[in-house]
This record gives structure tokens, C-alpha cells and sequence, in this order.
């Protein structure tokens, strides 16, 4: 940490006198929020990841007047994210003000901003040097491999074949994992499927944030403000990628209700008739993979502290509630004429 503050002292011009980790700490990165000398607040972020196209999109949005994208600051060489090391890139962010969306909600008028600005991200145009740095869409999705690998190993435990652990988290991660892994392999069937699908298909492109879940949404009410945060997903993709956080969303404590995306796309200026739903089906399937990947890893991970297990195992399970994103998950395909179950 001390290495970490004295490199925002010379990189940044910034003393900071307060730091809380508010999200991110483990071995990818971490997120910090930071009060300097004079009181300003900011996001400080250190990652292995390349921090470099999501500062370079959001200081450009911020620098075309849409007020919802704070601007990470520029370190000495200009560029608005500096090297902390070899492996280590740093951005520093002003503290977006208010609450995540996720946490009370938002009212219908805190809706459609949202989709105003979704609007101005989606229509924007970017440098072709920053262009050159975004990833483009190609339809793959890396988790598919990581739960057919779960799928294995979690077997293996159900039916007495496997390591002979113990845990009693895994014990009950693995009794969730036989009650669902039929839905969750046909989910990652059909993600492979669909990407297969859509990459033969002509798809127009835009600028997409890729994590616009409510809690990248800030929301103040006095005086009204909305942010967007956390840029590292953004990439050139069909806006479908980003409008899955809207038609039904993905956080099973704050599905969408009709009223709020109705707002939404008044404000959007775009109607909900024209989302493709294929597009759409792949982008849920492909979310549903990545977050079971992930909350099973996190179980599976013995080394973890143990607040940290039991929290991603009650996540694991959320899923497979009525709003969760696998349960949703199936019903799109169901929308898009998929009959397996």
C-alpha cells in the first residue's frame, strides 16, 4: 500500500491522507476509495488487467460533455492511467457521488437518464487510437471451458470419486451442483451454439460499457446525479451487450420491472421491439456461464478467507432463484425457440 500511495504522490500530484478498499481485493486487482489533502475524493484502482482502453474511452466520453462518465486523471505521461510496475496498471477516478442503484433503486426519471446516456455512450465515436485499443466482439466465451472443468470435479464429489474433501462448503456446493448442472451445462451448450451462430451473422457495432449492472449505476437525489463507473469491460460490440443489464438484468436481488425499462427506452429513444433477441439470448448465456465460473471457483478455492467462500456460495445459489440470471437464462432461450427443457 505505501508503495502504492507514494506512486499517486508522483504520478498524480495527489497526497492521499485516507484509503478504504471498497471492492476488487484479490490477486487481479484492487479498488480503493481514497480522500486527498484537500478533502476531494477519488476511485483508485491497481490491476494486473490492462486498464488502458476503458480510462482512454471514459476520459474521451467525459471530454464530449456526458457529465454521467467521471474522467480518470492523467499521471505525468499524459495518458489517463500510469504503469505502477511491470505487471500493475493505476487509474485515479473522482469519487462517482451517490449510492449504486442496486442498493434503494432508482425512480423512473433516474431510468430514463439512465438510458439517455446510454444512448449518447452507444452513438459516441472514439479516436482511431483508442479505437485501436478496444476488443471486439467475437463471440467467445472463455468460462464455458472452466465449468465443464467444474462440472468434472464436482461430479466427482457427488458420486465418491473425487478427492475425498471434506470442506463443508464444497459438501455443499457440490449438493447444489447436482440439483442444476444439467441447466447449467445446457446454458454453456448453447453459448458456444449461439456464439457460433451470431459470429456468421453481420452485426452492426458500437461503443459498449459491458458491465452496466446497477452497481456500476450511481444515483444521487440531492442534487440529481447518475454515473457510470467501472470502464474495464467496454469494448466495440452489439448494443445488445449492454441493454441485457436493462430487459430483465442480471442481478437476482434487482430485476427490472416493466415500468423501469419502459423508462429506460424513453429515454434511449429506441424501442424494446427492436433488440435482437438472439443477440440478447447470447449475451445472457454467456453472463449465466461466467458468474457460475466464477462464484464455484471462488468455493472451490480453499486458500480464500472464509467470509469471502461463504458469500460467493450464497451468489452460486442466487442464480438459480426465479429472477436469477440462469433461471432467466432459460427462459430466453425458450424465447428464442430453444426446446430442451
Amino acid at each position: 500500500m505505501t508503495e502504492l500511495l507514494a506512486h499517486v504522490r508522483d504520478e498524480y500530484a495527489l497526497s492521499l491522507t485516507a484509503t478504504d478498499v471498497v471492492g476488487g481485493e484479490d490477486e487481479l486487482a484492487v479498488v480503493l476509495h481514497t480522500v486527498s489533502t484537500d478533502g476531494s475524493a477519488f476511485a483508485l484502482k491497481a490491476s494486473r488487467g490492462d486498464l488502458s482502453a476503458g480510462a482512454l474511452v471514459s476520459a474521451h466520453l467525459a471530454g464530449q460533455g456526458i457529465d454521467a462518465v467521471p474522467a480518470p486523471l492523467p499521471a505525468t505521461s499524459g495518458h489517463p492511467w500510469s504503469l505502477l510496475d511491470d505487471a500493475h496498471q493505476v487509474t485515479v477516478t473522482p469519487w462517482a457521488r451517490g449510492r449504486p442503484a442496486a442498493r434503494g433503486g432508482m425512480v423512473l426519471n433516474q431510468w430514463r437518464s439512465f438510458g439517455a446516456v446510454l444512448a449518447q455512450i452507444h452513438a459516441a465515436r472514439v479516436p482511431a487510437l483508442t479505437r485501436a485499443r478496444l476488443p471486439v466482439e467475437d463471440y467467445a466465451t472463455p468460462a464455458v471451458a472452466s465449468v465443464r472443468s467444474e462440472a468434472r470435479l464436482l461430479q466427482s464429489h457427488g458420486v465418491g470419486r473425487g478427492t475425498g474433501n471434506n470442506d463443508p462448503l464444497v459438501s455443499a456446493l457440490t449438493h447444489r451442483w447436482l440439483e442444476v448442472s444439467d441447466s447449467v451445462l445446457v446454458i454453456a451448450d448453447q453459448t458456444e451454439a449461439l456464439g457460433r451462430e451470431l459470429r456468421g451473422r453481420a452485426t452492426p457495432l458500437v461503443l459498449t460499457h459491458g458491465d452496466a449492472h446497477l452497481f456500476n449505476v450511481v444515483v444521487d437525489d440531492d442534487p440529481p446525479a447518475l454515473s457510470l463507473i467501472d470502464w474495464g469491460g467496454t469494448a466495440l460490440a452489439p448494443r445488445e451487450r449492454d441493454l441485457m443489464f436493462v430487459i430483465g438484468g442480471v442481478l437476482t436481488q434487482a430485476p427490472v420491472t416493466t415500468d423501469e425499462q419502459s423508462s429506460f427506452f424513453a429515454g434511449y429513444g429506441d424501442g424494446a421491439g427492436e433488440v435482437d433477441p438472439m443477440r440478447l439470448t447470447y449475451y445472457r448465456c454467456s453472463w449465466a456461464v461466467q458468474d457460475v465460473a466464477s462464484y464455484a471457483a471462488q468455493v472451490l478455492d480453499e486458500s480464500r478467507p472464509q467470509p469471502q467462500r461463504v458469500h460467493a456460495l450464497r451468489l452460486f445459489t442466487d442464480l438459480f432463484e426465479p429472477t436469477g440470471i440462469v433461471t432467466t437464462t432459460l427462459e430466453s432461450l425458450r424465447w428464442i425457440g430453444w426446446t430442451g427443457q
